[in-house]
């Protein structure tokens, strides 16, 4: 992941230079955004209509600049790092037997097939790499809105855990072990829009977004509201068009995670034992930092690429196809 967020700054910070090497810029109506990019200048011969020509509605609003043409489809990589913070206390379920095993003297008095502890962790480490197909559409100059459909692979470590009722020290070892690595994978769907503002060849975006992961362990799900707002230029480097833009990410992220996980115990002559957790979380840090440029290949085809720093790190990198 730390290579990945190397490899977008070394990127940035090239096409930065390519930039500076150019004196002049086109002016851009439509801002880009991660969520969505202008076009060049149609090629198409004056009075050559296209089958997409209804969208944007209101084009007279963006009077005699040029639009990107209407409706995008494209793939999106992303990953991310980040730390998350507990929302409450984690309650594990085992085996009586379990706990009687690994510490008599703290669950001794446990009765029932199976017994509810709880414990608690300084902090979650998730780190998550998503693969996302979109549609996108200008329905308007100024407002593009847009769906996404993929998946997500990842996992989540639990930092310096410990039991909290009762306290033991042979359980919170345990625990340590059971959830150092957690997986995380996972069908991810969503909705977003963007509004965008332009003047001369500076424009600025807020981006909206909604998405939900459903978990394959058991009924876990990650619900995540983005607010992205992004400041950039336009222009052009060599016969290309493109941006580069600074912004903020912030996420509020609403992950509540349910499933189990298998220990092996012969050593306490306990055999192989399940451990099924439920668990509330939410993100450490809301806000971060963003930096992204893109380049319009032709008039149809766009690459992005953005990074993300501070707290949460994470990179993007896109290519989507206009008609």
């Amino acid at each position: 992941m730390k290579n990945i967020l190397l490899l977008a700054t070394f990127l940035g910070f090239s096409l930065g230079n390519l930039w500076g090497q150019d004196a002049a810029a086109e002016p851009a109506a439509a801002a880009p955004a991660a969520a969505a990019e202008p076009a060049p200048e149609p090629a198409a011969e004056e009075g050559e209509s296209r089958w997409s020509d209804f969208l944007p509605l209101n084009k007279e609003m963006a009077g005699d600049a040029d639009l990107p043409l209407p409706f995008g489809i494209g793939v999106t990589v992303y990953g991310q790092e980040q730390d998350m913070k507990l929302k409450g206390n984690i309650s594990l379920t085992a085996a009586t037997v379990l706990l009687q095993g690994l510490d008599p003297l703290a669950y001794g008095a446990l009765t029932g097939a199976t017994s509810t502890v709880t414990a608690t962790a300084d902090r979650v480490e998730s780190e998550v790499d998503t693969n996302l197909a979109k549609i996108d559409a200008w329905v308007l100059p100024f407002l593009n809105v847009y769906g996404v459909f993929g998946e997500v692979d990842g996992e989540n470590k639990v930092v310096n855990a410990s039991m909290v009722s009762p306290t033991s020290a042979a359980a919170t070892a345990l625990i340590e072990d059971a959830f150092d690595k957690v997986p995380i994978d996972g069908d991810v769907y969503g909705f977003g829009a963007v509004l965008a503002y332009s003047k001369g060849r500076w424009w600025g975006t807020l981006d909206y977004s909604y998405t939900e992961a459903d978990l394959d362990i058991s009924s876990s799900k990650i619900k995540t509201y983005t607010l992205s707002p992004r400041i950039g230029t336009t222009g052009e480097v060599g016969d290309l068009k493109g941006s580069i833009w600074i912004g903020g990410m912030h996420q509020d992220v609403d992950e509540h995670q349910t499933g189990s996980v298998t220990e092996d115990l012969s050593a306490f002559g306990l055999g192989t034992q399940t451990i099924s957790y439920d668990v509330k979380q939410e993100a450490e840090e809301e806000w971060n930092f963003l930096v992204g440029g893109s380049l319009d290949l032709s008039e149809q085809f766009n690459i992005a690429i953005e990074g993300g720093f501070g707290e949460r790190e994470q990179f993007m990198g896109s290519l989507t196809f206009r008609f």
